[in-house]
């Protein structure tokens, strides 16, 4: 009865997971219901520190399997992801679609009955252009500095929005690998081989 209160209580919590953990602003990702935190916490009643990050780890490893992706973990407390998210925004240039792969790393930390999941890191969102150059999307108009070469930017450093579609789409990119581990995470744990 334990096990199916907490296997549901499990599945509950991803269905509502499932929805926006983060949103995207100047500063980079933070919690989407508290804008004061960078993190989201995630409980798990009944699990062991170790047990979570098991299925972190496991979720990880279904999930991943680019040898882009790579991870480094300090045993049972922290997982970093580090990842390429391709196509997670795109431009229309003269009919074609040209997309943008973002690159970026993910930090969970664990305790017995909780799990902390840090907002998405973006390293750098680019695309490859023709002739070697490359176009980059950049959080601020003052880390992208001039826009001569074509780069965009998603913010002012004061936080205005400039690119409101490319915003939304790297917000959903984010949001996607949170949620992906997560639902990943339930999978794992319901599965009786």
């Amino acid at each position: 009865m334990k096990k199916l209160f907490l296997t549901a209580l499990f599945t509950l919590i991803t269905i509502s997971m499932s929805a926006q953990l983060f949103e995207l602003t100047h500063v980079g990702f933070v919690d989407a219901k508290n804008k004061n935190n960078s993190y989201v916490v995630v409980p798990f009643e009944g699990k062991t520190q170790q047990e979570i990050f098991n299925l972190v780890l496991e979720a990880i490893g279904k999930s991943f399997v680019s040898p882009n992706d790579r991870y480094s973990k300090v045993e049972y407390s922290q997982i970093n992801l580090n990842g390429i998210y391709p196509n997670a925004t795109l431009i229309n240039r003269m009919g074609m679609k040209l997309t943008f792969d973002m690159y970026f790393n993910v930090i969970f930390e664990f305790k017995d009955g909780k799990m902390r999941i840090n907002g998405p890191i973006i390293n750098k969102i680019v695309r490859d252009a023709p002739f070697g150059a490359k176009q980059h999307i950049f959080l601020t108009t003052k880390e992208r500095g001039s826009a001569i070469g074509g780069d965009k930017a998603l913010f002012t450093p004061e936080g205005k929005i400039y690119e409101k579609k490319h915003k939304a789409n790297i917000e959903k990119a984010g949001n996607d690998i949170v949620n992906g581990i997560l639902e990943k995470m339930n999978t794992t744990a319901n599965s009786d081989w």
